[in-house]
């Protein structure tokens, strides 16, 4: 595959052969269809990737290519009495055909919000913590300035608790001082000393202990049902290894429980607070 630079146009092999078969049975004008198809996904295709950085595109675009063909694959298998004529016209074979096109559609549309979203993360993990905190500042600058504008202080406050409780004790003290400062200079009180946001600060201070508390406390480990259990404190997460794949249903119960399989450690894991604990308890409990 070439080599992708931002100047140049990315184009899908075989894409108007494979949307013109998948028309082929279905459309009076397959040639139209599948000159649409092109341009709209060629399009959508280098869209992404201008926001991809070059070590992910490769992946990226294979990934694309190979599912979007995948769907395609199953379009040109679907019929339409329209086209094919209604004489002996197979009924549950299209059926059956048309169910398999709508799930492999649907497969290429999560892979790729999955996959866009996971490449977003590591583009914010990669950022150096300064430019972070930089652009965090400036997005909280610009709630305040919507407290001025109608916004509510009691949402505001309840999303500033979000970031307080995640010990940033710099970053709360800093969006306060600024909305001090606005009240100041516009000459109006939105939130009165008495106000609960103000006490944010006290509360980031306490969480940023208690997480470097948690922080030095060494994990452990046990097994319930055969399913081994690290409270992974350095980490921050609860996790859960199992000998092999769980069954769906277990799986289903995980995701049910805010659990999330994570590659890099090979376990399915969530944040680690006493809620996770009992939820863990409850769910491999009930497995005997």
């Amino acid at each position: 595959m070439e080599t992708v630079t931002n100047d140049s146009w990315i184009s899908i092999p075989n894409l108007y052969d494979l949307a013109y078969r998948a028309h082929s049975n279905i459309s009076f004008s397959p040639e139209k269809r599948a000159y649409k198809i092109v341009a709209n996904y060629e399009g959508q295709l280098n869209d992404d990737l201008k926001n991809i950085p070059e070590t992910e595109r490769e992946r990226y675009i294979e990934g694309y290519v190979k599912r979007l063909s995948s769907w395609l694959s199953a379009k040109s298998n679907c019929l339409s009495s329209m086209i094919t004529g209604p004489t002996n016209f197979p009924v549950r074979k299209a059926e059956r055909a048309n169910r398999t096109e709508e799930n492999r559609f649907g497969d290429f549309v999560l892979w790729r919000d999955k996959a866009l979203k996971a490449i977003a993360r590591k583009k914010e993990e990669a950022k150096p913590e300064e430019q972070k905190n930089v652009e965090q500042l400036a997005f909280w600058k610009e709630q305040v300035d919507k407290l001025f504008r109608g916004w509510l202080v009691d949402r505001f406050r309840s999303r500033l608790e979000t970031v307080a409780r995640t010990g940033n004790v710099e970053l709360v003290r800093s969006v306060l001082n600024y909305f001090a400062k606005q009240q100041k200079e516009k000459g109006v009180v939105l939130a009165t000393p008495r106000h609960g946001v103000w006490k944010l600060a006290e509360v980031a201070e306490k969480f940023r202990a208690s997480l470097e508390s948690v922080k030095t406390t060494e994990s452990s480990e046990y097994e319930i049902n055969g399913v081994k259990v690290v409270k992974n404190f350095q980490a921050e997460r609860i996790q859960l290894f199992f000998d092999g794949k769980p069954a769906p249903e277990i799986i289903s119960s995980l995701k049910h429980n805010a659990f999330k399989w994570s590659p890099s450690n090979m376990c399915w894991q969530r944040q680690l607070t006493q809620n996770a604990i009992n939820a863990t308890n409850g769910l491999l409990k009930s497995l005997a």
